[in-house]
């Protein structure tokens, strides 16, 4: 029963009491009222007026009741109403609200992107029917924050989320229009209402990725994040807003592809590419069980001692029906998925058991090396593992290189160091490879047990067609000679490029003037022989 309805009830009741109160003075006026054996006498219009000043009385002792009770009941309703608007506010929060970063969260985003289409039961709306001119989507994604979370902790990765939605709310203010959200993890989308054109939106786009590209400094540590960034418009894009995002996820698939740490635009020729990824992702595993992967090994050379001193293990796909399949297509798919970690330790175990065989018909060490992702080397049984793997195959640790990249090494920089001293003390040769396309950090080579940089091919092919591309090699080279690193030199093609690689002292090459990557079959065979020689 509401109060309101209580507080109608008792008007009722007091107006009923009234009346019957009312008719009993009255009727003092022709009769005797006994009481305590004393006898009251009223002329009829003494009683008359006692009963009506009774009356008055007793009306006004009612409603002064009755006021008191509604002002308490009102009293009760507004904090009542007050509670619930509190409550729902605290709702609307909690389901719309990130904890984490105070932005809207994911389900805040699809009710936005519901109201913008003007059909908030199924989310569709056609070109023409759009209540805005155009709406741009900002799709962003954390590069390797998993190896963030990973190797600095979890506590460290909500900070620097913390602190990169503060820099994102700003936008709202610098630029009108703007709406930013948390809808994932690390993932947060910028929505554009009515930019002005494409140009505006690549100029914001360029502020959110300046606001990535910065250090932030978490307790006694720094952080270095990238972001990749995809793009996608309403209505060059498609037909409806959910669309939309789905589009622009495309285009931060295809800026991770890419490199990450950029910012792509949606394309229609996207859509087969994603199709490919999800393809990709599920036939992998059934590749490794039916022995679809393998490796191949492409030699490298002593060019001053004309000596063959190592090889470098590649991995190949060749599928029945799709034929082969290069590593930059499916590489960069199962480090998302985490595949890597089984197929890494895959390559390292046959990369393994070819080094034992290889020295064992060799006066020389041959050194094999493999590539480490980033994704294997924050794993907390990334050294056990390979300790195990060495044991298992019987080879001594001495024989085999471990190749790092320098974005895998941005993510933690004394954890991996610690990892690979320790694998470097009992015995491993760790390299630095495409060294000159991160983030080149001299203080790398001072902080790393590097034992040899592998410069990238990009430096190597750009060798004669400019005196300042010369030098920056030359330096290069220089400078980790200096400090008592090796170089070798990645994609030699030419004798003009080899002939300068050796005027200005690196140590050793790999490159398909030597030879291509062959198989472990053809090497024991002697098919096929590197050349180790070439006249000036």
């Amino acid at each position: 029963m509401s109060r309101q309805h209580c507080i109608n009830r008792r008007i009722i009741h007091a107006s009923i009491l009234f009346f019957i109160l009312s008719q009993m003075i009255f009727s003092m006026g022709s009769s005797d009222i006994s009481h305590s054996n004393v006898s009251l006498k009223f002329a009829p219009s003494d009683a008359v007026m006692q009963g009506l000043i009774l009356s008055l009385f007793a009306m006004t002792v009612v409603s002064c009741v009755l006021i008191v009770k509604f002002i308490g009941e009102n009293r009760r309703l507004k904090k009542a109403k007050d509670e619930l608007l509190e409550s729902k506010e605290e709702l609307f929060e909690s389901a719309y609200m990130d904890m984490l970063t105070g932005l809207p969260n994911r389900s805040h985003f699809y009710l936005r992107l519901a109201e913008l289409s003007r059909d908030t039961g199924t989310g569709e709306s056609t070109k023409a029917e759009g209540p805005f001119r155009e709406v741009d989507v900002v799709y962003i994604d954390i590069d390797d924050f998993k190896l963030i979370n990973e190797s600095r902790g979890h506590q460290a990765g909500d900070a620097l989320l913390k602190m990169i939605a503060d820099e994102l709310k700003k936008m709202e203010h610098d630029f009108p229009e703007t709406y930013v959200a948390r809808i994932g993890g690390d993932e947060f989308v910028v929505m554009l209402e009515n930019p002005a054109s494409r140009k505006s939106t690549e100029k914001i786009t360029a502020a959110i990725q300046e606001i990535f590209n910065r250090k932030y400094c978490i307790g006694e540590c720094n952080i270095y994040p990238t972001a990749s960034i995809g793009i996608a418009r309403f209505p060059q894009d498609a037909e409806n807003m959910f669309t939309l995002v789905t589009n622009a996820d495309m285009a931060l698939y295809e800026a991770k592809r890419d490199g990450k740490n950029r910012f792509i635009f949606y394309n229609p020729s996207m859509n087969e590419m994603m199709k490919q990824m999800t393809h990709i992702q599920n036939m992998v595993l059934e590749a490794l069980s039916e022995d679809q992967l393998y490796l191949l090994y492409q030699p490298q050379i002593d060019y001053a001692k004309h000596k063959l001193v190592g090889y470098e293990a590649l991995i190949r796909w060749m599928d029945p029906l799709e034929g082969m399949i290069m590593p930059g297509h499916f590489i960069p798919i199962i480090e998302k998925t985490g595949q890597i970690l089984s197929i890494g330790k895959w390559v390292l175990e046959k990369a393994c058991i070819f080094a034992r065989k290889v020295n064992a018909t060799s006066e020389d060490d041959i050194i094999v090396s493999v590539n480490i992702s980033a994704v294997q080397l924050i794993q907390k049984d990334f050294f056990d593992s390979v300790v195990d793997i060495v044991g298992k195959t019987d080879v001594r640790p001495s024989l085999i290189g471990l190749e790092i990249t320098e974005t895998a090494m941005i993510t933690s920089l004394k954890q991996n160091a610690d990892v690979l001293s320790r694998l470097q003390q009992m015995g491993f040769h760790v390299y630095l490879d495409d060294f000159g396309t991160g983030y080149s950090s001299i203080h790398y080579l001072r902080e790393l047990p590097i034992e040899t940089v592998k410069i990238d091919q990009t430096f190597v092919s750009a060798v004669g067609e400019s005196e300042d591309d010369d030098d920056l090699l030359r330096l290069i080279i220089h400078i980790a000679h200096l400090m008592k690193i090796n170089v070798m030199a990645e994609g030699v093609e030419t004798i003009e490029q080899l002939n300068f690689l050796e005027e200005n002292h690196c140590d050793t090459c790999q490159g398909f003037l030597f030879s291509m990557p062959i198989t472990e079959e053809e090497i024991f065979s002697g098919s096929v022989v590197p050349e180790l020689k070439y006249r000036r």
